[in-house]
């Protein structure tokens, strides 16, 4: 499965804008004020259990902001700042070929 660099860039972006947003959510309450707890059994302690604070819902408010900014920028018919892909990483490696043979060849005729 192969995903372009847009594509996960955009969606780095999009994870880091919904953390940023609900970072810091309370612990959920009942109806009588008390804290919400659940109890979880992780493999590693092998059938015991853990208690961990419920959190308040997710929110989205981040999406309704970004959503102007698209409609303002199709308003302008601005064109989003398009930068070039990066190389990879192995784009600047290439091995000369004949050094790479000679260096497997090697390995087996070498005496201990």
């Amino acid at each position: 499965m192969h995903f372009s660099y847009k594509g996960m860039k955009n969606r780095l972006m999009l994870s880091a804008l919904h953390f940023n947003e609900n970072v810091w959510r309370k612990q959920a309450a009942t109806r009588n004020r008390a804290f919400r707890y659940r109890e979880e059994f992780p493999k590693y302690k092998k059938g015991a259990y853990i208690v961990k604070k419920v959190l308040t819902s997710h929110t989205y408010n981040y999406v309704a902001a970004l959503k102007e900014v698209v409609i303002q920028m199709a308003k302008r018919q601005e064109k989003s700042q398009r930068r070039e892909q990066p190389p990879t990483m192995s784009a600047n490696y290439k091995p000369d070929k004949q050094e790479a043979i000679e260096n497997h060849i090697s390995r087996f005729n070498k005496r201990h």
